[in-house]
């Protein structure tokens, strides 16, 4: 028996067996490999199989829809795998799940900020978070007690992930602490680790996981001006369990105001129904959250999207925040030779964890033809390591560099001569950073990274290699949008001029609160 003939054996094996147990997750994993190994019509004819003799409760139309999600790279089995909202019993874990591995591809896949925002209201994220949040209502969960406030002295600062400090989120958070310790202001910091959930790859077909960082407490006060009181829950836990432990500690905390970073949790809107809350977004769309005041980067776009999630959350009035992180700190610096980097060439780099998804389609198509006719150019890829993304595997060696995360990263850009930010939502962190160091920076509008530059972003592909090509053949050039890059960052992205506008974002918040819970007069 040849090895094909007994990969379309064990296939067949493994879908008669998830037809007669489809709410078996151990039988969608083991038909996933049998599947990816199968020819492309071997393929068709079970993905047809699958779609027309599935079993017809919720539970069995999910797994099948979060199966052929991954392994057809269809998005719109993500939106079925809506059949959540159908099941009788509400599992925030499953929800959870499903909305983790959502994000991470659509922010893989999705360019510019329309797409990405049409793609989390398909996938589902207003009304199922709507869900997991009334679930935890019936959970018992409590906010704290309604109390008239007048004044901002407390913030309870609420993330959903914290990481290691390079984690821009977690950094974020931790940044926003400080700055408001600077302003006089009582602060403690909790998390749900609500990004990692507990045997997440039992509650989904595909058996996806999240990898994060672990925790690093001791790495986060070694990078504060002042001790932060940080308040972490188990992530052993289910979620329900994790929210509970929070909502108590914040409750004893009994702050005056909520201040959210991130893009979603549904444990905000419980707060929201007790305190202000200001919520600042990792990415360039408002936060799937109920809020008083969003911290909105750009104030056009905050202006036409205020709205974005209703009617399941209550639309936060922007307000133009463009503030993102601090210089980093001195590090020792780095060398191009230590980074096995030619002294005489030019030196591209791109920073993300998703390179290997984002790098691609005809953008990649014309870094590679752009590589093949500038042998003096290297381009380094941060952050996402071995193995090169599939559209650069072609290239000789040595032309594209990959390196693992960089605890260093203003060490590695110093190194450079161009940033270069894909086609993509996210990564506008990695922009800013490039920009305090001073690197003339190429983004695509309409995105995270572009919003960073403004003005400066570029249009369309053609603008973009236009200038790229300009700037390689022109090093004036090159250091006077650096020098440009490093101005405009420091005018409208550096955290430490945030304070007087964050207080007055508070304050806004503390307005709106009052208006929406005091009684209306008879």
């Amino acid at each position: 028996m040849s090895s094909a003939q007994e990969n379309t054996g064990l296939l067949e094996d493994a879908l008669e067996q998830v037809l007669r147990n489809a709410t078996a997750v151990h039988c969608w994993h083991r038909l996933r490999p049998f599947y990816l190994a199968a020819t492309a019509q071997q393929q068709l004819e079970a993905r047809a199989i699958l779609l027309r003799r599935m079993e017809s409760d919720p539970l069995s139309r999910f797994m099948r829809a979060t199966f052929l999600a991954d392994v057809s790279g269809d998005f719109t089995f993500r939106h079925q795998a809506a059949a959540l909202l159908a099941m009788p019993l509400c599992d925030p874990d499953r929800i959870a799940a499903h909305l983790v591995v959502a994000w991470f591809e659509i922010l893989a896949r999705q360019p510019d900020r329309t797409g990405f925002a049409d793609a989390l209201r398909g996938a589902g994220f207003p009304a199922l978070l709507r869900r997991s949040g009334a679930c935890l209502a019936a959970d018992g969960l409590a906010a704290a007690a309604p109390r008239a406030v007048s004044q901002v002295r407390k913030v309870a600062i609420v993330a959903p992930q914290l990481s290691g400090y390079s984690h821009a989120p977690t950094g974020l958070a931790l940044a926003h602490g400080a700055l408001l310790q600077e302003q006089g202001v009582a602060v403690e910091l909790f998390s749900a680790q609500e990004l990692h959930i507990a045997s997440m790859p039992q509650l989904i077909a595909c058996g996806n996981d999240t990898n994060f960082l672990p925790p690093d407490p001791a790495g986060w006060q070694a990078n504060q001006p002042q001790a932060l009181t940080i308040h972490l829950a188990d992530q052993r836990l289910s979620l329900l369990r994790r929210w509970r432990g929070v909502a108590d500690r914040l409750n004893r905390f009994d702050p005056d105001l909520v201040l959210f970073v991130g893009l979603y949790s549904p444990l905000v809107d419980v707060l929201y129904r007790s305190r202000p809350v200001v919520a600042l977004s990792v990415q360039s769309v408002a936060p799937v959250v109920s809020a008083d005041v969003w911290l909105a980067a750009d104030p056009a776009q905050a202006a036409a999207a205020g709205a974005s999630w209703q009617p399941e959350f209550a639309a936060a009035a922007p307000w133009h925040y463009p503030y993102r992180i601090p210089p980093g700190a001195a590090l020792p610096p780095l060398s191009r030779a230590g980074l096995d980097l030619p002294d005489t060439a030019l030196v591209l780099v791109s920073v993300g964890y998703r390179l290997r998804e984002e790098v691609g389609g005809d953008w990649a198509a014309h870094m590679v033809d752009l590589l093949a006719a500038r042998p003096d150019v290297v381009w380094l890829l941060v952050g996402c390591g071995d193995p090169l993304p599939a559209s650069l595997q072609g290239l000789p060696p040595g032309r594209v560099r990959v390196l693992p995360h960089q605890a260093n990263l203003d060490g590695v850009l110093a190194c450079c001569d161009i940033y270069l930010n894909p086609p993509r939502m996210g990564g506008g962190f990695s922009v800013a950073q490039a920009m305090a160091a001073g690197l003339p920076v190429l983004s695509l509008g309409g995105s995270d990274g572009g919003d960073k530059v403004g003005r400066y972003a570029q249009c369309d592909s053609d603008s973009y290699f236009a200038t790229l090509r300009h700037w390689l053949d022109d090093a004036g050039a090159r250091a006077e949008r650096g020098a440009v890059m490093r101005t405009l960052f420091r005018n409208t992205l550096d955290l430490r001029q945030a304070g007087a506008s964050l207080m007055g974002a508070c304050q806004a918040a503390l307005a709106s609160f009052q208006r929406r819970t005091t009684p209306a007069s008879s």
